[in-house]
């Protein structure tokens, strides 16, 4: 990282190094069923709503938190920190779009993570009511947005994408997708001949 001088590009630091999304920009950081065995599925009293994780999850999460004391610790050494990154990488979308301007400010403090998490929460939801206003107006009127303090969720921010999401309900696909996610499939490779190779799925 030592090679990188521009704020910018440090940033994308946790996209393509800490690989924080993937190749399409979606996040990684989210728990997937996919990623549940029977066993975490089943076991325990679960509410309604509750967030299930599971230990794909779980070395996820210490992984990120490992890569986040590594940049913070290597921010300080250049009299940086992670809060002013993301305020550059704000300044560098305000700059890209001009006239609008994006409302977004991380306080620098040394409170805890918990009270900088609860601190924050306010300004991401003014920030997501901003690209919410920016995507179905093509403006952003910070005035108008800061009459309302009723939080957004997620499913009402508009989609710049006319498909945002694709789900298949064909029984082969599903079929295969229960077979390549179960935790307990096995796959070799047998090799026939010097051309003919034959893969197996073992479960």
């Amino acid at each position: 990282m030592n090679g990188i001088d521009n704020q910018v590009n440090l940033f994308k630091v946790f996209s393509h190094l800490f690989n924080y999304t993937d190749e399409t920009s979606l996040i990684y950081l989210v728990s997937k069923a996919s990623e549940l065995d029977v066993m975490e599925r089943v076991m325990g009293v679960k509410s309604r709503n509750e967030y299930e994780v599971g230990q794909v999850f779980t070395r996820k999460e210490i992984l990120s938190i490992l890569q986040l004391h590594l940049i913070d610790d290597y921010l300080k050494r250049k009299n940086s920190g992670i809060e002013q990154l993301i305020h550059s990488f704000i300044l560098h979308i305000n700059e890209l779009l001009e006239p609008n301007n994006l409302m977004f400010q991380v306080r620098v403090s040394d409170s805890p993570e918990l009270d900088k998490i609860r601190t924050l929460l306010p300004d991401f939801d003014f920030l997501l009511k901003q690209y919410k206003s920016l995507a179905e107006d093509g403006t952003i009127d910070i005035e108008f947005l800061q009459v309302s303090s009723k939080p957004i969720g997620f499913s009402q921010i508009t989609s710049q994408n006319k498909k945002k999401y694709v789900y298949s309900n064909d029984r082969l696909i599903l079929q295969l997708k229960h077979i390549f996610f179960l935790t307990k499939v096995i796959c070799t490779t047998r090799k026939l001949s010097k051309q003919n190779t034959r893969t197996y799925l073992i479960y």
